[in-house]
Protein backbone atom coordinates (compact mmCIF):
# COMPACT_ATOMS: atom_id res chain seq x y z
CA UNK A 1 0.00 0.00 0.00
CA UNK A 2 2.62 2.38 0.94
CA UNK A 3 4.38 1.77 -2.86
CA UNK A 4 1.00 2.62 -4.32
CA UNK A 5 1.16 6.26 -6.35
CA UNK A 6 -2.74 7.48 -5.46
CA UNK A 7 -1.48 6.85 -1.50
CA UNK A 8 1.68 9.13 -2.09
CA UNK A 9 -0.25 11.68 -3.86
CA UNK A 10 -2.66 11.73 -0.73
CA UNK A 11 -0.21 11.41 1.35
CA UNK A 12 1.21 15.04 -0.55
CA UNK A 13 -1.75 16.59 0.18
CA UNK A 14 -2.50 16.14 3.45
CA UNK A 15 0.65 17.68 4.19
CA UNK A 16 -0.45 20.87 1.99
CA UNK A 17 -1.44 23.68 4.20
CA UNK A 18 -5.63 23.98 3.34
CA UNK A 19 -6.08 27.73 4.14
CA UNK A 20 -6.25 30.13 1.56
CA UNK A 21 -3.11 32.02 1.47
CA UNK A 22 -4.61 35.56 1.64
CA UNK A 23 -4.58 36.12 5.74
CA UNK A 24 -8.26 37.37 5.84
CA UNK A 25 -9.54 34.54 4.22
CA UNK A 26 -9.80 31.08 6.11
CA UNK A 27 -11.23 29.49 3.19
CA UNK A 28 -10.56 25.76 3.19
CA UNK A 29 -8.19 24.57 -0.55
CA UNK A 30 -7.71 21.33 0.10
CA UNK A 31 -10.66 20.25 -2.50
CA UNK A 32 -8.79 22.80 -5.31
CA UNK A 33 -6.24 24.37 -4.60
CA UNK A 34 -5.63 27.31 -7.07
CA UNK A 35 -1.38 28.16 -7.31
CA UNK A 36 -0.06 31.08 -8.15
CA UNK A 37 2.25 31.64 -11.28
CA UNK A 38 4.20 34.47 -9.42
CA UNK A 39 4.47 33.45 -5.47
CA UNK A 40 3.97 30.05 -6.09
CA UNK A 41 1.20 30.70 -3.09
CA UNK A 42 -2.01 28.69 -2.93
CA UNK A 43 -5.35 30.14 -2.80
CA UNK A 44 -8.87 29.79 -2.70
CA UNK A 45 -10.52 30.39 -6.16
CA UNK A 46 -12.05 34.10 -4.81
CA UNK A 47 -8.48 34.87 -4.84
CA UNK A 48 -6.96 32.61 -7.12
CA UNK A 49 -6.38 35.92 -9.23
CA UNK A 50 -3.51 37.95 -8.94
CA UNK A 51 -4.80 40.98 -9.31
CA UNK A 52 -6.97 39.81 -5.92
CA UNK A 53 -3.96 39.14 -3.97
CA UNK A 54 -1.04 41.57 -4.67
CA UNK A 55 0.52 39.89 -7.36
CA UNK A 56 -0.72 42.11 -10.49
CA UNK A 57 2.02 44.30 -11.50
CA UNK A 58 4.43 41.05 -11.50
CA UNK A 59 2.30 39.07 -13.34
CA UNK A 60 1.43 41.77 -15.50
CA UNK A 61 5.33 41.56 -16.29
CA UNK A 62 5.26 38.11 -16.84
CA UNK A 63 2.33 38.20 -19.27
CA UNK A 64 3.97 40.89 -21.19
CA UNK A 65 7.62 39.17 -21.26
CA UNK A 66 5.98 35.38 -22.30
CA UNK A 67 3.80 37.72 -25.23
CA UNK A 68 7.07 39.77 -26.42
CA UNK A 69 9.08 36.01 -26.64
CA UNK A 70 6.48 34.26 -28.28
CA UNK A 71 5.83 37.04 -31.02
CA UNK A 72 10.22 37.21 -31.24
CA UNK A 73 9.33 41.34 -32.04
CA UNK A 74 12.23 43.98 -30.46
CA UNK A 75 10.13 46.54 -28.48
CA UNK A 76 11.11 49.54 -30.00
CA UNK A 77 11.30 52.83 -29.03
CA UNK A 78 9.43 55.31 -30.77
CA UNK A 79 11.28 57.35 -33.40
CA UNK A 80 12.31 60.60 -31.71
CA UNK A 81 10.75 63.90 -32.81
CA UNK A 82 12.70 66.77 -34.31
CA UNK A 83 12.33 70.13 -32.00
CA UNK A 84 10.97 72.34 -35.18
CA UNK A 85 7.80 69.59 -35.94
CA UNK A 86 7.76 69.41 -32.35
CA UNK A 87 6.80 73.08 -32.03
CA UNK A 88 4.97 72.91 -35.53
CA UNK A 89 2.15 70.34 -33.85
CA UNK A 90 2.05 71.94 -30.41
CA UNK A 91 0.97 74.87 -32.55
CA UNK A 92 -1.74 72.42 -34.63
CA UNK A 93 -2.59 71.11 -31.08
CA UNK A 94 -3.16 74.61 -29.26
CA UNK A 95 -5.75 75.86 -32.61
CA UNK A 96 -7.42 72.77 -32.47
CA UNK A 97 -8.15 72.99 -29.01
CA UNK A 98 -8.94 76.64 -28.98
CA UNK A 99 -11.80 76.28 -31.43
CA UNK A 100 -12.98 73.30 -29.54
CA UNK A 101 -13.25 75.35 -26.65
CA UNK A 102 -14.80 78.03 -28.41
CA UNK A 103 -17.43 75.55 -29.73
CA UNK A 104 -18.44 74.52 -26.72
CA UNK A 105 -18.87 77.28 -25.42
CA UNK A 106 -21.34 79.02 -28.09
CA UNK A 107 -23.38 75.53 -27.82
CA UNK A 108 -23.39 76.10 -23.89
CA UNK A 109 -24.99 80.15 -24.54
CA UNK A 110 -27.33 78.48 -26.70
CA UNK A 111 -29.16 76.32 -24.63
Amino acid sequence: MDDDPMWAELEALAQQNDHCGVSSCRENVKLMPQTCPCCKRVFCLGHADPFRHGCGDDFRRMARAEFVASTKLPLEKPPKVKPERKAALKFQLGKKIKTLQTASGRSRAKK
